[in-house]
């Protein structure tokens, strides 16, 4: 209830007690009569104020599963890297500015070394897939149960087996041998053309994903997979593309024969010097 005003003798408005007791800070009564009961509230509410704690922010419990994949029977796996000779080309092109705009004799394609292009090598030499594929994968199989995708894109991530020896970007290793897989396709333009890319027919992989154990548990990270692998897919053709329907390709299985292994990581435990310094331990 708001208080009533009153006017004193030199014309001044005075408002009279609201029963509404200040917060600690304020003015103790802008020049009225505290009564008891209104001083017993003040000291209530400054002692509750004292009390509270701010709310704890604790580090994250992570968790990181093993898990063994194979490619789903039907289902080839078609990949396409960002060649080197590509980003050169672009590069030149932008580097010469006008210039670079005017058309140029076409070189002869090199159907080989677009293949090779195509693949993923790693530094040590062996074909992978991006990590992001995979969980890009994961991430959008949560729209299938409801799971916020802007929660699951914090929770979970692929650990890389190796990085790519052109641009370093991280790589899970694709067991299998790639064969070279032509296709006709219709360009933007509307123009015909062959494209060329490695395919794997049979393939596994051991995909390590790092997830938070506070947002999914073993068990929903395992489901999930499931779901990204039958429903959503890696590589081109795969049902989940964004420039397509898709034509099944792409799609992989937990291989049920092998073990799934659960590793916790503990979180790094933080002490503070009396100084003011940090030391981080990693238990």
């Amino acid at each position: 209830m708001v208080g009533k005003s009153t006017t004193t003798g030199n014309g001044k408005v005075a408002k009279r007690n609201s029963g509404i007791p200040p917060m600690p800070g304020d003015d103790e009564d802008h020049g009225e009569r505290v009564t008891p009961q209104i001083k017993d509230a003040r000291e209530e509410t400054a002692k509750a104020l004292a009390s509270r704690r701010p709310s704890a922010i604790t580090a994250p419990k992570f968790a990181i599963l093993s898990v063994p994949l194979r490619q789903k029977d039907g289902s080839p796996l078609v990949i396409n890297a960002f060649s080197a000779k590509a980003r050169e080309t672009m590069r030149l092109a932008q580097e010469m500015g006008a210039a670079g705009r005017k058309r140029r004799p076409k070189d002869p394609k090199d159907f080989q070394a677009v293949y090779e292009g195509a693949r993923h090598i790693s530094r040590d030499g062996w074909d992978g897939a991006t990590c992001a594929t995979f969980r890009n994968s994961m991430i959008s199989a949560c729209r299938l149960v409801g799971f916020k995708m802007t929660i699951s894109k914090l929770s979970l991530f692929i650990e890389p087996d190796g990085v790519s020896a052109v641009d370093g970007t991280p790589l899970v290793h694709i067991v299998g041998e790639p064969v070279p897989f032509e296709a006709p396709v219709r360009n933007a333009s509307g123009v015909a053309d062959i494209r060329i890319r490695p395919r794997w027919d049979t393939w596994t992989a051991n995909l390590r994903v790092r997830f938070d154990a506070e947002q999914f548990s073993a068990e929903d990270v395992v489901n999930l997979l499931v779901r990204a692998g039958a429903q959503c897919g890696i590589g081109e053709g795969r049902p989940d593309s964004s420039n397509s329907f898709g034509q099944g390709w792409g799609l992989f299985e937990i291989d049920m024969t092998q073990p799934i292994a659960l590793h916790e990581v503990e979180a790094p435990k933080i002490e503070f010097q009396k100084s003011g310094g940090l030391i981080s331990k990693q238990s």
